[in-house]
């Protein structure tokens, strides 16, 4: 599991990292993470930089103070931040602090323990139960979750066979519900269980189902259930 995981390679510079106030950071580690935004891109759009003096260097010096290289880039790309937090507070690859710490602040979890927040799924769901790894399992399932490339390339497909994004299994389509915010916005779900995976298999698209998150959460609590049978139990149980 840890080797999945990048270590970080940390630098001694810190005069960007101690020139921007601790939002400012904040911001800049999330974009970089979950969102794959450039050096450039968060020069102009978090620190405020004018284009024509922007270079990405107060960003880049920022992200390697902590360690974030470009094999970080876009790690958690499709992963909640309670996902990451999660993933990286059991990694002993290396000390995550500053990056947990920024992350628990920017989801407004800092006075939280992760996982045990309110509104969140707590540990009497037991996701990934249905592996004999438990919990270790079900983070490596979601880290083969977010090969980037194959998700790209499997809602592309998808978008191009059904013309829009939607939740396979109740069918919301969240730019319907929410507008330009929603644009092409789904998770994706690998179908087959990580008990099942050889080291080293490749994961194809037709293994990847589009899922709107709450059903996301609904298919791993335990006892794991497929697709299928999750979208059987929502059109069981419409008020409509």
């Amino acid at each position: 599991m840890n080797k999945l995981i990048p270590e970080l390679e940390p630098i001694q510079r810190s005069r960007e990292y101690n020139n921007y106030k601790e939002n400012i950071r904040d911001k800049v580690i999330y974009e970089y993470l979950f969102n794959s935004r450039s050096h450039r891109w968060l020069d102009e759009n978090i620190i405020g930089m004018a284009a024509e003096y922007s270079k990405g260097y107060q960003s880049m010096g920022i992200l390697h103070y902590i360690g974030l290289k470009g094999k970080h880039k876009g790690l958690f790309e499709d992963i909640s931040i309670h996902g990451a937090i999660e993933i990286l507070e059991h990694s002993k690859v290396s000390d995550f602090r500053l990056i947990i710490e920024a992350l628990k602040r920017k989801s407004g979890k800092n006075a939280t323990p992760a996982g045990n927040d309110q509104g969140e799924i707590t540990d009497d769901t037991e996701e990934g139960k249905e592996y004999p790894e438990g919990k270790e399992a079900y983070r490596l399932h979601r880290f083969r979750e977010r090969d980037t490339r194959l998700i790209k390339e499997a809602k592309k497909l998808f978008k191009q066979k059904h013309g829009k994004l939607f939740c396979e299994a109740c069918g919301i389509n969240f730019e319907e519900t929410y507008g330009d915010r929603g644009k092409d916005y789904i998770e994706a779900h690998h179908t087959k269980p990580v008990s099942k995976m050889k080291e080293g298999e490749k994961t194809r698209i037709e293994d990847i189902a589009m899922l709107c998150s709450n059903c996301h959460r609904m298919i791993h609590r335990s006892p794991f259930i497929s697709v299928s049978e999750l979208r059987k139990l929502v059109e069981a149980n419409l008020n409509y």
